[in-house]
C-alpha cells in the first residue's frame, strides 16, 4: 500500500457505534493506491472527551480574561463611587446644619445639581457591573431576535479600559442592522475576544511609549454590514500583521504568540466555537507589516427576509 495524493480535511460528524449509541467524531481521510487501485484511508477520532476539556479551558481563559478586564473595570468604578459619595455626603451635612426654613434659591440649585451628578455616577457603575454580569453569562439561552448593538456597547465598554489609552477604538456600524440568531452574552463574548487580541498585538513601544514614533498611531475598527441571510461583523487592526506561517494555526486551542501569564491561547478558539454553535462563520485575513481582520457572520432570525 502506498501513499497516493494530498490529505483531505478533517471533517467533525456523528458515527453510530455497533450498540447503536451515537458518537461525535472527527474524520480523516488519506487517498492511498492498494493493490493498484485508489482508495482511502479512513481515521475516526472520538470527539467527546476532546469537547468536554475544550469547554474546561474556555470556561478558564473566560475568567483570565475577566480578570484582565476587572482590573481595568475597577478603576472606572472607583471614580464615579468617589464623587457620588461625597456629593451624598454633602447634601446630608449641608441638609443638616440648615435651619427648618424654606430653602433660598440658590442652595435649592446647589443641592439639585449635587443629587443629578450623583445619579450620573450611580448609572455610571450600574453600567460598568451590568458589562461585568454579561461577560459571565455566556451559556445563556439564545434568542431568535436579537440586536447586535447592545452587544457592541458593552464589548467597546469592556476593553477600552484594559487596552493601553494611545489605541483608538472606531466603530462603524449602520444604526439599523437586521437581528440575528445569537444571544446577546455570546455576541459580547465574541466581540471582546476579537477586540482584545487585536489590542494585545499592537507592539509595546507603539503604544505604550510617548517617545516611540507616532506616524501611525494604533486604531482598531469594527464595522458591520447586512448581507443575503447573514450579518456581518469586522474587527480589523492596523498593528504589525501575522506571519503567514502560522495563520493556520491561529484557532487551535492553547496556541498563542504571547509569552506571560495572560497568554492562554485561548480567545480565537473561543470566537470560532460561539459563532459556529450559532451556524455562523469566521475568517481571518493578516498582511505582516499592514494589520489583521477577523470577519464573522452570523444568521439572521428565523422572521427577517433574506435580501441582497
Amino acid at each position: 500500500m502506498n501513499q497516493s495524493g494530498i490529505s483531505l480535511p478533517p471533517t467533525a460528524g456523528q458515527l453510530i457505534r455497533k450498540d447503536g449509541t451515537i458518537m461525535e467524531a472527527e474524520v480523516r481521510a488519506q487517498p492511498v493506491v492498494f493493490e493498484g487501485k485508489n482508495a482511502f484511508v479512513g481515521i475516526a477520532s472520538n470527539l467527546t472527551y476532546k469537547r468536554k476539556f475544550l469547554a474546561h479551558a474556555i470556561r478558564a481563559n473566560r475568567q483570565l480574561a475577566l480578570a484582565s478586564l476587572a482590573a481595568g473595570a475597577a478603576h472606572e468604578i472607583n471614580n464615579p463611587l468617589g464623587y457620588a459619595t461625597a456629593n451624598v455626603d454633602f447634601v446630608l451635612r449641608t441638609l443638616e446644619t440648615l435651619p427648618d426654613t424654606t430653602l433660598s434659591p440658590e442652595q435649592h440649585h446647589v443641592l439639585i445639581d449635587a443629587l443629578n451628578d450623583t445619579l450620573i455616577g450611580l448609572k455610571r457603575i450600574g453600567d460598568i457591573v451590568l458589562s461585568l454580569k454579561s461577560y459571565t453569562a455566556l451559556d445563556a439561552p439564545p434568542s431568535s431576535n436579537i440586536d447586535i448593538h447592545p452587544a457592541i456597547t458593552r464589548a467597546l465598554h469592556m476593553v477600552r479600559h484594559a487596552a493601553p489609552p494611545a489605541i483608538e477604538f472606531r466603530c462603524q456600524t449602520p444604526a439599523e442592522l437586521p437581528p440575528v440568531c445569537c444571544s446577546e452574552e455570546a455576541l459580547a463574548d465574541i466581540l471582546i475576544n476579537l477586540l482584545t487580541n487585536a489590542a494585545q498585538s499592537f507592539e509595546t513601544e507603539r503604544t505604550l511609549t510617548s517617545a516611540a514614533p507616532q506616524t501611525c498611531p494604533p486604531v482598531i475598527t469594527m464595522t458591520a454590514w447586512h448581507h443575503d441571510r447573514h450579518v456581518f461583523l469586522r474587527v480589523e487592526d492596523n498593528g504589525p500583521g501575522i506571519p503567514e506561517d502560522i495563520q493556520p494555526r491561529l484557532f487551535d486551542p492553547f496556541f498563542t504568540t504571547r509569552t506571560g501569564d495572560q497568554a492562554a491561547g485561548l480567545g480565537l478558539t473561543t470566537a470560532k466555537n460561539i459563532v459556529e454553535k450559532f451556524r455562523g462563520g469566521i475568517e481571518l485575513q493578516s498582511t505582516l507589516g499592514h494589520g489583521t481582520s477577523l470577519t464573522f457572520w452570523l444568521p439572521l432570525s428565523l422572521a427577517e427576509p433574506a435580501t441582497s
